[in-house]
């Protein structure tokens, strides 16, 4: 929604190349933080699923 409404105040203000350069590069960007956010979600998951299963017994307290 922001990027939708950011392109057409630039498309208001601004000539056809710059808007169109801004409509493209919007959903790329997008699409982008998305694969990256899931890549390093999958990456904080294998890290915790190491740590957990390299734990081994909990210590005895003293």
């Amino acid at each position: 929604m922001l990027f939708g409404s950011v392109t057409v105040l630039i498309g208001v203000s601004s000539d056809v190349r710059t808007t169109v350069g801004f409509a493209v590069l919007a959903p790329v960007f997008l699409v982008w933080l998305t694969w990256y956010g899931l890549r390093q979600r999958g990456v904080l998951r294998d890290m915790a699923r190491a740590l957990w299963e390299g734990s081994g017994p909990e210590p005895a307290h003293r």
